[in-house]
């Protein structure tokens, strides 16, 4: 080929490739301004209103509305408000819950377990502040905040107390919430539960009942992978992402041949 020719030849070639390169330049702009104008178009729009209600102590088999029905209790009441809202809403069918209540409502506004915000009983008066959940946390309505919402929230808080540990501390612009009265506020009777060792040592003996006991408790944890370990503290387990592998009578397996690892069915009763 002439050295011209080729002169022309890479020229044109150079050439093809502005042309690309703005079209593509272009392209992006064009998409750029297009996100611009449907982003200030949609920020007129009226953002859904969401609406989050906890029931304490109730099973699945007293909601007589899918998707929750498949178990359905004969004296389960209709609940036709709860009924109405559910048709409307997103439902979730796999979960857990602990057994009490601070530790779910700190894993509610955080979306983290209790082993990771600290949050892992009741909190009650007595409790130091390393029981509380941190103000440092992000929670959802710090971040609704962010995205334009107001969060109010009803009823019975019991998360802490102090500054920075009250409703407007975690988020709440709108809250009305009592940390007792009456209904629930009989656990002040009871005994203060801050420490339950003699001294720091954790007592000696069989845990009943599901219970894994304290630092010094070592036993089997499944991943959900399937692979089984053990000789593992069972907290140390959960931060490794694993679960305590329980016998049949609820207690925590010390092998794994003393259980069986595998997926939760929850629709299996136990």
């Amino acid at each position: 080929m002439h050295s011209s020719t080729k002169k022309l030849f890479r020229g044109a070639i150079a050439s093809s490739r502005s042309i690309a390169l703005c079209a593509v330049m272009s392209s992006l702009v064009a998409t750029s301004l297009h996100a611009d104008s449907s982003r200030l178009k949609s920020a007129t729009v009226t953002p859904p209103n969401i609406l989050v209600v906890v029931l304490d102590d109730i099973g699945m088999d007293q909601f007589a509305f899918p998707p929750f029905n498949w178990n359905l209790m004969p004296e389960a009441p209709s609940m036709p408000v709860l009924a109405e809202i559910a048709t409307h809403s997103v439902s979730f069918r796999n979960f857990w819950a602990t057994p009490e209540c601070s530790p779910s409502r700190a894993a509610m506004l955080t979306g983290r377990q209790s082993f990771r915000t600290g949050v892992v009983t009741a909190i009650v008066d007595p409790m130091l502040p390393i029981s509380q959940l941190h103000p440092s946390e992000v929670t959802v309505p710090k971040l609704l905040r962010d995205a334009g919402y107001i969060s109010g929230m009803l009823g019975k808080y019991h998360m802490g107390g102090g500054v920075d540990n009250t409703p407007p501390g975690y988020g709440f612009e709108a809250p009305f919430t009592t940390l007792g009265v009456d209904f629930y506020d009989g656990y002040w009777d009871l005994p203060p539960s801050v420490d339950m060792t003699i001294g720091g040592q954790d007592a000696t003996g069989t845990y009943t009942c599901g219970g894994i006991g304290g630092f010094t408790v070592r036993g089997a944890a499944c991943f959900p992978d399937g692979r089984c370990i053990e000789n593992v503290n069972p907290f140390q387990a959960m931060a490794m992402g694993a679960t305590p592998l329980l016998k049949r009578d609820g207690t925590l397996a010390a092998t794994c041949a003393e259980g069986v690892c595998g997926d939760i069915n929850f629709e299996e009763l136990n």
